[in-house]
């Protein structure tokens, strides 16, 4: 008897924590029901954390809020392991933006951080590209590839620009 009476409260026990967690959990799926909300959620608590700011900026770059990316892309700048990534985000709004310049500039600086960055490389193509040096854009290219072979996006751009007439 001693036996069932432990499984059973065994059983009744798991249950309960199981309806708890439901019951608990409910709140915050609510409030982190994207990557957006769940961002804001913890700035709110902290606003000086890198990683939030980072996600959200990368949320708020994917639908086009350039200047709400640009704003948390810098507030994640914080001379950490990930600041090449800003950099080259950072790049990418200014290219969007038509600000070639400041395109170079901020891959030049993910560059200074991270010398194997395809994706800085591949940038400082595309911009090179718009602004008719296709030598300089094949070089470019070249070196996202080197630095990820996989990197089909550079690939394909070197494709691109290495065509006859090009």
């Amino acid at each position: 008897i001693r036996h069932k009476f432990s499984f059973l409260a065994s059983v009744i026990i798991f249950i309960m924590v199981l309806v708890m967690t439901a019951v608990c959990t409910q709140k915050y799926n609510y409030l982190w029901r994207n990557q957006r909300s769940y961002c804001l959620y913890w700035l709110a608590l902290e606003p000086q954390q890198q990683l939030p700011n980072f996600w959200l900026a990368t949320d708020y770059l994917h639908t086009n809020e350039l200047h709400l990316a640009r704003t948390h892309f810098l507030l994640a700048l914080t001379r950490s392991s990930i600041d090449w990534e800003v950099y080259v985000n950072l790049g990418m709004i200014s290219y969007q933006e038509g600000k070639l310049q400041e395109a170079i500039a901020w891959n030049q600086k993910a560059l200074m951080l991270n010398p194997k960055s395809a994706d800085a490389f591949n940038n400082l193509g595309i911009v090179a590209w718009e602004k008719k040096d296709g030598a300089a854009a094949r070089e470019f290219f070249k070196k996202a590839i080197a630095a990820d072979p996989n990197f089909y996006k550079a690939a394909d751009n070197l494709k691109i620009v290495s065509a006859p007439g090009q």
